[in-house]
């Protein structure tokens, strides 16, 4: 896939058929949202009753088994401290291999974990969603799980690995009189959820069904789709996320490449100012010797526009927004203006009132329109602004229900 020229489109040609397949086969009207339901909840076993192939390997682990160094303990036999790793093996074109904890942080258990080592030649954007089993012979101790292997995080050497930290006691080895722990590893990929993630990748409509571990891995590709961080941002609010599932996704952010004025306007909504990665990032945009790290890459479909704006400090964007050039700011008179054309759409109200001239001498009883006074500012005090002239514009505001700048 990922030498197709636009991926999307072929993802889209190949969803249409997905759902005319779930539709046969549930025997019911299908939904994107029904068929990532479905797929996410498969377990090992539900995988392999559909016909998916199971890898199946078989791994032999020699601990190590000696006398203890202090008497205190007895003379009973214990199982020493040792990692152990096996062959490589493939399972739908990922690499994988076992590992072998003989004393799991010192717990009196043998570990044993599944390690992801290689995508092979599968893009960034198809996750590896695959359900596992391990279990010795007889299956006498077995655990299985499913797991998201994504790109950045665990695929390399260095990684951790999956699995039951407390697989087997010490107790039970030494009880079968035997050195040799023998594993069955089974993996089943589960091929239709990573085709909703990819699908997903290309067609934000589909995130909000993400789970949001994997929508988490998508927001930290550099090939994501996006032509802005700030449109990105709008479509994470969209999404309706719990406080810390939104909180989570806003660690994958790339904060320099926001609009200053745009995130400042954004942070006083109640979502962001929520979050506690909203609070890490202002300081880490202030301050870049803080301790908190954030991805410095620029994103491959960045629009030519998008400029990084790093330190705020130092930003011209920055201080075009505190000195009211940007955002939703305006001067006194650029909110009188609006204003005045706000109160203008309203139906004037009449009042009937006793005028009277600057000489005191009464006039005839009139109809007058209520306008609310608004005394330019005059040219010797330039822009300086008179204690009753504000007072004056903040009255015109509070009716025009537009007095927010103040």
């Amino acid at each position: 896939m990922d030498k197709v020229e636009n991926p999307g489109a072929c993802l889209r040609y190949f969803g249409e058929v997905l759902l005319a397949w779930g539709q046969a086969t549930f025997d019911t009207s299908m939904t994107p949202a029904d068929l990532y339901n479905r797929a996410k909840d498969w377990s090992f076993e539900d995988l392999v009753e559909r016909g998916a192939h199971a890898y199946e390997s078989i791994h032999s682990f020699t601990l190590m088994i000696g006398l203890p160094c202090e008497e205190k303990h007895g003379k009973t036999r214990e199982i020493r401290d040792i990692v152990s790793v096996s062959d490589e093996f493939q399972a739908a074109g990922y690499t994988f291999s076992v590992r072998v904890n003989s004393n799991f942080d010192c717990s009196g258990h043998v570990g044993v974990f599944l390690k992801p080592l290689s995508r092979a030649g599968f893009p960034d954007w198809w996750q590896c969603h695959c359900t596992y089993s391990l279990s010795t012979l007889g299956a006498s101790r077995a655990v299985s799980g499913r797991q998201l292997f994504n790109t950045k995080k665990y695929f390399h050497q260095n990684t951790s690995a999956y699995g039951r930290a407390k697989f087997l006691s010490h107790e039970m080895l030494l009880a079968s009189s035997s050195s040799e722990l023998t594993l069955k590893t089974g993996i089943v990929v589960n091929s239709l959820l990573g085709f909703c993630s990819a699908f997903a990748f290309f067609h934000p409509s589909w995130w909000s069904l993400l789970h949001i571990d994997s929508l988490s891995d998508m927001l930290r590709l550099d090939c994501l789709p996006v032509e802005s961080e700030d449109s990105l941002l709008d479509r994470l609010l969209s999404l309706g996320k719990e406080p810390h599932e939104l909180d989570q996704l806003l660690k994958h952010l790339r904060w320099q490449f926001l609009t200053p004025g745009f995130l400042l306007n954004k942070c006083r909504t109640q979502q962001l100012r929520n979050c506690a990665s909203t609070k890490l990032a202002l300081r880490w945009l202030f301050v870049q010797n803080s301790s908190e790290q954030f991805c410095l890459q620029r994103r491959n479909a960045y629009a030519p526009e998008v400029v990084e704006c790093l330190p705020w400090i130092e930003s011209d964007a920055m201080i075009d927004w505190v000195l009211g050039h940007g955002g939703k700011a305006h001067t006194l008179e650029e909110t009188r203006s609006r204003a005045r054309k706000y109160v203008k759409k309203k139906a004037p109200q009449k009042l009937t009132s006793r005028c009277r001239s600057s000489f005191g001498s009464e006039l005839s009883v009139a109809t007058c329109a209520s306008e609310p006074e608004t005394p330019p500012v005059s040219a010797e005090s330039g822009a300086r602004i008179t204690r009753v002239s504000r007072r004056q514009a903040l009255r015109l505001l509070r009716q025009a229900d537009v007095g927010q700048t103040f």
